[in-house]
């Protein structure tokens, strides 16, 4: 641990020491540095050490690495696929815009998208994995409730949008990197009215606003405008299109 400062300790009050412990965190890969109070007084019950603050502190940053990320593809990575997805690669050193990944059922979409978000995340990069089904389902289990997130705060989650006021110090502060959104199976749902629409907000609001994000899909751009609308696939296409090609993956295991 190094840079020691005398603090006032949360829990009696009393003098007590930060210091900032280097914590290797299986998740990322690497070490990160987190703060940790050491307190003598507190320290006689064993929930205030050291030792178990660095493990809780170590815990809290892999849940948040893991999270969205489905046990299965815990451990994907880009470099599974090779060689292949070089422009795919290639956009991840320098997210801008959109990039769609496309292709049949079983090339390995779903597990692509798992390992770019691990990947954003590993960096540092602000990263979101959504999955198209579990919007929706979300999205029914919001009407008529009034529990839990609305409409309108599941679509603006989705869309990135900032909501509230904006403090004094956010304004100071200036724009910040922007999260990169990755949206995984899209149009795989049944394709209401409804859903449609819900796609396209989002979709056209993280275009206006130029953020970056990946959409992957079974449908072609040429499927996605006659299955869902000519709006969609038109901003769908205004960034990267990539098709994912070979076996099914599930079967070749």
């Amino acid at each position: 641990m190094t840079d020691a400062k005398t603090v006032k300790c949360d829990t009696c009050g009393g003098p007590t020491t930060r210091r900032i412990m280097d914590l290797e965190v299986a998740s990322l890969g690497k070490v990160m540095r987190v703060p940790i109070i050491d307190c003598p007084k507190c320290s006689e019950n064993a929930d205030n050490g050291v030792a178990q603050q660095a493990e809780r502190e170590k815990r809290k940053i892999d849940e948040s690495i893991r999270d969205s990320i489905p046990e299965r593809y815990i451990e994907a990575r880009c470099m599974d696929f090779g060689s292949d997805i070089k422009p795919i690669l290639d956009w991840i050193k320098n997210p801008d815009g959109f990039l769609f990944i496309h292709g049949v059922c079983g090339t390995g979409k779903t597990h692509l998208s798992c390992a770019i978000t691990m990947d954003f995340r590993r960096k540092g990069r602000a990263s979101k994995l959504f999955k198209g089904s579990s919007i929706f389902l979300e999205l029914r289990r919001s009407f008529g409730s009034n529990t839990g997130n609305g409409e309108m705060d599941i679509i603006n989650r989705c869309c990135g949008k900032r909501t509230g006021v904006m403090t004094v110090n956010e304004y100071q502060s200036g724009p910040k990197e922007k999260a990169v959104h990755i949206f995984d199976d899209v149009g795989a749902q049944k394709l209401s009215d409804y859903v449609v629409e819900a796609w396209y907000d989002i979709i056209d609001y993280r275009y206006a606003e130029c953020l970056p994000t990946i959409f992957s899909s079974n449908l072609s751009l040429k499927e996605v405008s006659l299955a869902m609308s000519d709006r969609i696939a038109s901003r769908m296409a205004s960034g990267k299109v990539v098709e994912l090609k070979g076996n099914d993956r599930r079967l070749s295991k």
